[in-house]
């Protein structure tokens, strides 16, 4: 009996669209974040265009999103990971779907319900719990789909993602479900939020110096959107024939507790994840998509982890962070890059570090710089570090490939 646990759908909202064409176009042509077709830049932040957005999406939204962003584009995402799936009947399957942060809306949804309180002397359960809970973009989903299958929620910065897909893996594992859909979804915070991320002086000043592993980096910028996967027990994809993109092989998930904002700087604990991944893998890694945040701690963390956990094999792998082109989506990041993986390994290519020419002087791996690189990928890992100690890794396996036993 194969116990393989399977891709079989993927969905995303991004700047650059709403398809997995639109990802696999601006991964290809290495378009930024900031030129994506959906993108609205503003105040050092990539949104994405309402008008557009709305303009290309698979639901009737009425006039407007109404400050529901993350609920929408949960639903939107979603809608299209299952459609991709070949699911149309959604009562068993489970969910995990999440966001790193409470408060969604951009209009200041707490101060309304305060001032509410305040003028009125009432307050109802509707009025704060659209605010105060991280699964309200679950709940609306599985509202709108009727999905009544068991779900959760997790949330781990930016961690966030990835761990959600972590959950699904675990629950099919455990024979809780076949199918499960799982993902993260993010906006661009409110002024409170983003002005604790410039005292902590981690956001770049321009947009076009957003650039991973660079010796001159400063700092990322934060975009919006979401990402969604169907993860599926082997037998189950046989059995509806559904195509499968690629095998999650093991998952490594740590903490690293030096400070809430912090990471060890020798690189000890990535490295020790990727050992574990490493050894799970029965096989040399091909390609390692990186967490990349463009900021002095976590690149040359980053770089030093990977160099201890393969040693001289450390320059064999290929190397890259993708978050110059998408943004920086907090929770929602992860995600986005376990489905560009996915695509680079299906369509036999590495995607960029855009904008690496001039890289750090530690930085002598393969960051893959500027533009993508022609090679088979048969095993990858996808990482991410966040604030409040977390810190995983995915390690994917190219369906069929020949080092798989069947």
């Amino acid at each position: 009996m194969n116990n393989d646990i399977c891709i079989t759908g993927m969905g995303v909202v991004t700047p650059h669209g709403l398809t997995l064409e639109s990802c696999l176009n601006f991964l290809k042509k290495a378009v930024p974040c900031e030129e994506g077709d959906l993108a609205y830049c503003a105040d050092g932040s990539v949104f994405i265009n309402e008008k557009k957005f709305l303009e290309n999406s698979v639901f009737d939204y009425g006039n407007g999103l109404n400050d529901d962003y993350k609920n929408v584009y949960a639903l939107e995402a979603s809608q299209r990971a299952l459609t991709d799936a070949g699911i149309s009947s959604f009562d068993k399957i489970g969910t995990v779907i999440s966001c790193s942060r409470p408060t969604f809306g951009r209009n200041g949804r707490w101060r309304k319900a305060v001032n509410k309180f305040l003028t009125e002397k009432k307050l109802n359960f509707e009025d704060i719990s659209v605010v105060s809970r991280v699964d309200m973009p679950s709940l609306y989903v599985r509202r709108k789909l009727g999905i009544s299958g068991l779900s959760c929620c997790v949330t781990s910065g930016c961690v966030t993602g990835l761990m959600s897909v972590i959950q699904a893996f675990r629950m099919i594992e455990r024979k809780e479900a076949d199918i499960i859909l799982a993902g993260a979804v993010e906006i661009v915070p409110d002024g409170t939020f983003m002005a604790s991320y410039k005292n902590m002086k981690v956001l770049t000043d321009l947009y076009e110096n957003f650039r991973p592993f660079h010796k001159d980096r400063n700092g990322f910028f934060i975009s919006e959107g979401c990402g969604m996967l169907v993860l599926e027990s082997y037998e189950s994809a046989k059995k509806r024939n559904s195509k499968i993109y690629a095998v999650i092989k093991d998952y490594a998930a740590l903490s690293d507790p030096v400070s809430v904002t912090g990471m060890s700087h020798d690189g000890s604990v990535i490295a020790e994840l990727l050992r574990r991944l490493k050894n799970r893998s029965g096989a040399d890694i091909d390609y390692i998509s990186c967490h990349g945040t463009a900021t002095k701690l976590n690149d040359e963390t980053e770089i030093l982890g990977i160099k201890k956990a393969f040693g001289k094999f450390s320059h064999k792998i290929s190397l890259s962070s993708i978050k110059p082109l998408t943004g920086h989506m907090l929770g929602a990041s992860s995600v986005i890059e376990i489905i560009a993986a996915v695509l680079a390994m299906e369509n036999n290519f590495i995607p960029p570090t855009i904008r690496l020419d001039n890289p750090d002087n530690i930085s002598d791996l393969d960051f893959t710089p500027c533009k993508i690189k022609t090679r088979e990928i048969n095993y990858a890992v996808s990482a991410s570090y966040g604030f409040g100690c977390s810190i995983a890794g995915l390690l994917l396996e190219r369906h069929n490939c020949n080092l798989t036993s069947k």
